[in-house]
């Protein structure tokens, strides 16, 4: 498990609810996101998994506004 959640991080599709502890933050406050997944960086690349983290969390984040 310890595995998982340091190099396997999912997107979109975990089960974890970031919404509540993002919506308890202000909104000026910067923060930064680390998403690591060992298998899929290597498959899809640098700038692609980028893309996708940057979409994921974007999508988190606006629905706190």
């Amino acid at each position: 498990m310890i595995h998982k959640a340091v190099s396997e991080r999912l997107l979109r599709e975990g089960s974890i609810d970031l919404r509540g502890p993002f919506g308890a933050l202000p909104p000026d406050l910067p923060v930064s996101i680390e998403i690591p997944h060992h298998v899929r960086l290597p498959k899809l690349g640098a700038l692609e998994w980028a893309r996708q983290a940057l979409a994921a969390s974007r999508a988190v984040l606006e629905r706190q506004a």
